[in-house]
């Protein structure tokens, strides 16, 4: 159905990429074109050039959004709304660090979250930070103190108080390792909105982390990326 770039290729020139996605597209190896990890002035580069062109245009993206990890907001959001793609959420736990609390840190490495491998380093520099590790001690408090699991509470965040539009086809990408564990998040999801009180809360963890936030999984150098936003 949707065959994404995952991510930009910017050693070779976007309209060489393009000709060959429209070349696919008009062989019918997929229906929809998506893009996934591209700036918003990348984004736009995509667009022109493929209306430029008479190209496959991409109507949805797929980018790294969770309650800590809010930039595509102001600035990724204005731009598919204009060109009218639609939004798939990964990463809603934050790659689980939204499931863990400051204690499991105290230790050394955890899980995925081992800087000795590529994946474990790549969590370790977006989330093991001074603010974040903060922000998980009160984000601790909230779910004990409401009494709701902190995976079902990121979870219904996303798909109830974020800025995602289902009217406008977006989504968020599930993760399960097993199919109880589906299970268990599709109930949840069930559950619908959270409460107001809860909602406000959440929204002061992302004042704790906004600072120190990247704007997605790729894109890692905030220095950079403010340069061309």
């Amino acid at each position: 159905d949707v065959y994404y770039l995952h991510a930009p290729d910017r050693n070779t020139p976007f309209e060489e990429t393009l000709d060959g996605i429209n070349e696919l597209f008009l062989q019918g190896g997929f229906k929809r074109f998506g893009l996934s990890n591209f700036l918003p002035i990348e984004v736009e580069e995509v667009v022109r050039i493929a209306k430029a062109r008479g190209f496959v245009l991409p109507t949805v993206y797929q980018g790294n959004y969770s309650l800590i990890a809010r930039k595509q907001e102001a600035h990724l959001f204005p731009v598919l709304r204009k060109h009218g793609m639609s939004f798939n959420a990964y990463s809603p736990l934050a790659g689980g660090f939204l499931t863990k609390s400051p204690r499991d840190f105290d230790d050394g490495p955890v899980g995925r979250f081992d800087p000795s491998n590529p994946i474990g380093g790549l969590y370790v520099t977006l989330y093991k930070k001074p603010a974040f590790l903060a922000a998980l001690d009160y984000w601790d408090r909230i779910s004990t103190e409401s009494g709701i699991p902190k995976a079902e509470l990121a979870y219904r965040w996303v798909a109830y108080h974020s800025a995602l539009q289902a009217g406008r086809g977006d989504g968020m990408v599930i993760g399960a390792r097993t199919l109880e564990q589906l299970r268990q998040t599709l109930v949840a999801l069930g559950k619908g909105p959270l409460s107001g009180n809860v909602v406000k809360r959440i929204d002061k963890v992302w004042d704790m982390v906004e600072a120190e936030a990247g704007v997605d999984n790729f894109n890692l150098n905030n220095t950079k990326i403010a340069s061309v936003l």
